[in-house]
């Protein structure tokens, strides 16, 4: 944070009619920048959706490795979701919407969900 004196004319006139003659008023300006909340995306298993897809997705969307990509796809069939991420909020929406609409695509019911970052994460 840091002060700024901005200068105006030497008579200015209250509200009340009176005049003020300071020159200057004193204001403090916040310049930290606030960190953007972070964001999953979260797939979501269903019974029909290929396992292959799943892979394909993890692997061309969100630029997992095979390896990574069959470890998460495996983790959503036996637990029924994983989180991947995180990303900015506008990333991740990009993200679920490009994968709904390959699904819809492909006739697959794929869906995904977001979910915002706990602030104590």
């Amino acid at each position: 944070m840091f002060k700024k004196v901005i200068d105006y004319p030497n008579k200015i006139t209250n509200p009340d009619g009176r005049e003020n003659t300071n020159s200057s008023i004193d204001t403090e300006i916040d310049t930290k920048k606030k960190k953007p909340r972070l964001c999953y995306v979260v797939i979501l298993n269903d019974n029909y959706t290929t396992m292959e897809f799943v892979i394909w997705i993890l692997q061309n969307i969100f630029h997992l490795s095979l390896e990574e990509a069959t470890e998460r796809m495996l983790y959503v069939h036996k637990k029924g979701s994983c989180r991947i991420g995180p990303f900015t909020y506008d990333i991740a929406r990009t993200k679920a919407d490009y994968v709904h609409a390959l699904a819809n695509e492909k006739q697959h019911p794929l869906r995904c969900d977001l979910e915002l970052e706990d602030d104590n994460e």
